[in-house]
């Protein structure tokens, strides 16, 4: 009968056929179509050395190899493959009792981590756990460190990339995802970015910035008298920011979720334009700014989708203006919310617009833009519109400050006087949510 002293170890074969464990283990497993002749003693393994010798001669044959290279490349390529994952090694973590009148238990661990030159390196973490009036007995402190070391210990466990929250925006958020979105947006997230977070933030590495580093800094803009927009604003950033750092492998989870706002303000009373001033100021505009004006109060659309409209977005037989694009500061894109919409042209409407085409654009094609800028090249820059023309026209009447959302406000408060349907007019404004049309 054969003894265990006759066969060959783990580590004996490894030695003997210059291969790594890995190699040995991938061949042992239950199922594995490539099965190493092994003698098994409950979860003990042994080999018998002539049995192991006849399983190279014969993958020798069939490759056509005199040696072990073919061995040896396969034990290469498992070495190769256990660089780039983590490493499956069973940890439960140290744990200590640490200060002296304020005792806290302090947990420590090993995680790989991917460094900014593709290398891979091992190293020490230490965690607070709590301190000892909270919880005062090492099995739950031992509780609360396992919690973090499962999540290591799991099969599919990958190394983590570590970068500073500077180096992630400028190499990962600006290039590869900012890019994706309108320019409108990737102004305001730039804006947020570069005045309100980089400044306090930005030197930090991601795996140490917490939920409450976060809500700190936003509590301290909001008392250095910022407005609650911007607060918000601030919060969606980043929660934007740590979701494609969570999804790229950077961090496990995202702090910025946890964030709580101020509370908001009550929305103080905005002005709104009387349709006696309307009339005024339409009477001061030469065209072709009191048509935009007006038609920018009649269907209460934004003022990048005005000024995108062409010729061919007046439907002249059913009475109907389609909303298919936006312009903002030169870049064509699609509306608000993504949505193409279609707002109702009364006739009277539409006789004004065959006006205007009649003696501004006779001979335009139906591609052609309606507004069409002095130069000639393009829509026109709202800012200038409001700055240079209908502004100046504003403060001649005596009417004061105007903007653009006050020409819409204007047409969406006529709508409720008429009694139009909030649901309708919701439509018609082109709104996500109703509770911004209410």
């Amino acid at each position: 009968m054969m003894t265990t002293q006759q066969l060959l170890s783990v580590r004996e074969l490894c030695e003997r056929l210059s291969v790594s464990r890995d190699w040995v283990y991938e061949r042992t497993r239950r199922g594995c179509l490539d099965l190493l002749p092994v003698i098994r003693f409950g979860r003990l393994l042994r080999f018998d050395e002539e049995q192991v010798q006849q399983y190279i001669a014969i993958r020798q044959a069939l490759s056509g190899g005199g040696n072990l290279s073919v061995t040896e490349q396969r034990s290469q390529a498992m070495e190769r493959r256990s660089k780039i994952m983590a490493r499956k090694r069973f940890q439960e973590g140290g744990l200590r009792l640490r200060g002296k009148k304020d005792k806290y238990w302090e947990g420590s661990y090993y995680e790989d981590v991917i460094n900014s030159d593709e290398t891979i390196s091992r190293q020490r973490r230490w965690v607070s756990l709590g301190k000892q009036a909270s919880v005062p007995t090492r099995a739950l402190a031992r509780r609360s460190l396992r919690m973090i070391v499962d999540n290591l210990n799991d099969p599919d466990c990958r190394p983590k990339r570590e970068s500073s929250l500077g180096e992630f925006i400028d190499r990962n958020y600006m290039h590869l995802y900012l890019s994706t979105l309108k320019r409108s947006t990737q102004d305001g997230h730039k804006f947020v970015i570069g005045k309100y977070i980089l400044p306090v933030l930005g030197t930090h590495m991601l795996e140490q910035i917490t939920r409450e580093m976060l809500q700190g800094a936003v509590n301290r803009k909001h008392k250095e008298g910022k407005s609650w927009n911007t607060v918000r604003l601030m919060k969606m950033v980043l929660c934007s920011i740590f979701s494609r750092a969570v999804e790229d492998g950077y961090v496990r989870h995202n702090p910025a979720r946890g964030i709580k706002l101020p509370d908001r303000p009550p929305a103080r009373v905005l002005p709104i334009l009387t349709s006696e001033e309307l009339v005024r100021l339409l009477a001061a505009l030469p065209d072709p700014y009191r048509t935009m004006v007006w038609l920018a109060c009649m269907t209460t659309i934004r003022v990048g989708e005005l000024l995108a409209l062409c010729w061919d977005s007046v439907d002249w037989e059913n009475g109907f203006l389609a909303v298919r694009q936006a312009v903002y500061r030169g870049d064509i894109s699609t509306p608000k919310n993504g949505r193409e919409r279609v707002e109702a042209l009364l006739p009277e409407w539409l006789d004004h617009l065959r006006e205007f085409k009649r003696q501004f654009a006779p001979d335009a094609e139906r591609h052609e833009w309606m507004f069409l800028n002095t130069k000639g090249t393009g829509p026109f820059d709202p800012t200038n519109l409001m700055d240079r023309i209908i502004g100046p026209a504003a403060r001649k009447c005596g009417i004061g400050k105007v903007s653009w959302h006050m020409f819409r406000r204007w047409g969406g408060t006529t709508m409720h006087r008429r009694g139009v349907p909030p649901k309708v007019a919701q439509e018609c404004m082109g709104h996500a949510d109703i509770s911004t049309t209410m």
